[in-house]
């Protein structure tokens, strides 16, 4: 499957590609395809996953917010979606090949660092305010939803804190609320 996907890729992009593969299963990772794009990992958890987009290969560490970056070189895979998720991105695959040796260490810290998990802290303002006193009247209106709301796990209850967190102006809040409530109650959770 991953064959596949290579083949799909130019030349150049394959071979650079193909060098990070070769590496990684040498190190005895797990390949899968998984979102159409070659992932590894060890003992279920997925740790690394690599790609070709319009402007840029990406190579993306899972739990890479709890990699040291001694280099500087990643970024957030999705800013404000994502929290430990990081990507070291390459404009060219000769870029991808100069820094082969980097990558390896990146990898090994990330080997490292999955045979001794750590929790990463999420640094989300939701966690220090919660929900609004508008957001409680809400739920505290509706009971159903309170009691629908509260049986939610931990993180699903914050994923709805954020999303209307993340509103500033009221009209747009009063319209999350609605949404919510609608999510609630057909279980679209």
């Amino acid at each position: 499957m991953v064959g596949a996907y290579l083949d799909s890729l130019n030349p150049s992009e394959r071979e650079a590609l193909g060098a990070i593969r070769g590496m990684l299963l040498h190190l005895g990772l797990r390949e899968d395809l998984k979102w159409g794009r070659p992932v590894y990992s060890r003992d279920g958890i997925n740790l690394i996953g690599f790609a070709v987009f319009k402007s840029y290969l990406g190579l993306w560490f899972f739990q890479g917010a709890l990699l040291q970056d001694q280099f500087r070189v990643l970024v957030n895979a999705q800013e404000g979606k994502t929290q430990s998720m990081r990507q070291w991105r390459f404009s060219r695959p000769e870029e991808l090949n100069l820094k082969l040796k980097q990558i390896k260490e990146y990898v090994v810290e990330t080997l490292q660092k999955a045979q001794r998990p750590e929790k990463k802290k999420p640094n989300d303002a939701i966690h220090e305010s919660g929900p609004d006193t508008v957001f409680e009247r809400f739920l505290e209106d509706r009971p159903e939803l309170r009691k629908i709301f509260d049986a939610l796990a931990p993180s699903h209850r914050r994923e709805y804190v954020r999303y209307y967190n993340e509103a500033k102006r009221p009209v747009i809040r009063a319209n999350r609320l609605e949404k919510m409530a609608m999510a609630l109650l057909n279980k679209q959770f």
